[in-house]
């Protein structure tokens, strides 16, 4: 029996090796990143507004 990446796309398994279905998309790429500059932005102006 061949090995899974010798196979033709075409008889791959569903799920087996792709990268397509396991790669986050860019949308929460972009989500996480202005998640994160939030919080970085919540945690240097706090001092700032509390004096």
């Amino acid at each position: 029996m061949p090995a899974l990446s010798a196979l033709p796309a075409s008889t791959r398994p569903s799920g087996a090796g792709s990268t397509e279905s396991s790669r986050p998309s860019a949308g929460l790429a972009i989500l996480l990143a202005l998640l994160g500059l939030g919080a970085m932005a919540t945690a240097l102006l706090r001092p700032l507004a509390l004096g």
